[in-house]
C-alpha cells in the first residue's frame, strides 16, 4: 500500500530516532534526510565534528539498516548516504 509524503516522512522520523537510541556514534552531531517522492530517492546526512572512526561508522551503517527493516520501502526507493565533517563553530 503506498505511503502518502506526510505518512513516509513521520515514519522515516520515527525509525530514525529509534535507531539512534542505542547507536549514536560520539561525533555526530546532527543526523537528517531528505525524501523526494517524485525520484524515490532518499539521502540520509550525517554531520560529524571530525573523521568517524571505523566502529562510529559502523554505528552509522546500523542505524541505516534499522531503519530500512523498519520502514517498508518500495522496490524502486534509492537511498545515499552522506557524510559531512562539519568545521569547528560552523552553523549546523
Amino acid at each position: 500500500m503506498p505511503h502518502s509524503s506526510a505518512d513516509t516522512v513521520g515514519q522515516i522520523i520515527a525509525c530514525a530516532k529509534r535507531a539512534l537510541q542505542g547507536e549514536t556514534p560520539t561525533r555526530l552531531l546532527q543526523y537528517s534526510f531528505q525524501f523526494d517522492k517524485v525520484t524515490k530517492i532518499i539521502v540520509f546526512k550525517a554531520e560529524v565534528a571530525e573523521r568517524l572512526t571505523e566502529d562510529e561508522s559502523e554505528s552509522l551503517a546500523a542505524i541505516e539498516t534499522e531503519i530500512y527493516a523498519d520502514y517498508i520501502f518500495g522496490d524502486d526507493t534509492q537511498i545515499e548516504t552522506r557524510i559531512e565533517v562539519v568545521s569547528k563553530g560552523a552553523p549546523l
